[in-house]
């Protein structure tokens, strides 16, 4: 093996590092809709778009969380659902692992940083909002943790 090759694949690994650790940095994000409806409609209509896409449920402490992917081929796509005195809350994003360091990132972010599996998942996301009568995320529609 050759000294070139040696130190190209080093130069590859530590600008992979750089990029990893860069998608972790900045604010947390996470799209959020307040829908209106009867419970057990809003809950019927999310299980089933969850299960169509996927997501496989939980319960936290009265949230339901919906997870899809696993984080090692396919990014982890996040949405929880819980009931708010103006309605249910939903709220979507995607998990931004880099080693030691994560960054939650909605959907409707607008930086390239995983640009291609946000926009599948928002685009599924907005057909649930639109079977519970919600206005979709956009492209710039963002909203940042406290």
């Amino acid at each position: 093996m050759s000294n070139g090759v040696i130190y190209g694949a080093l130069i590859g690994a530590v600008i992979g590092l750089v990029v990893l650790l860069m998608t972790t940095m900045g604010k947390s994000s996470r799209d959020t809709a307040v829908v209106q409806g009867p419970t057990d409609q809003v809950l019927a209509t999310v299980r089933g778009w969850a299960a169509a896409n996927g997501y496989h449920e939980s319960n936290e402490g009265g949230t339901l969380v919906f997870k899809h992917g696993t984080g090692v081929l396919t990014a982890v796509t996040m949405m929880t659902l819980t009931q708010v005195p103006s309605g249910h809350q939903l709220q979507a994003w995607i998990v931004m692992n880099a080693l030691v360091a994560k960054r939650d990132l909605a959907l409707s972010d607008p930086s390239f940083v995983g640009g291609i599996p946000r926009k599948s998942q928002r685009d599924k996301f907005n057909q649930l909002l639109a079977a519970l009568g919600h206005p979709p995320v956009g492209d710039h529609t963002r909203r940042q943790l406290a």
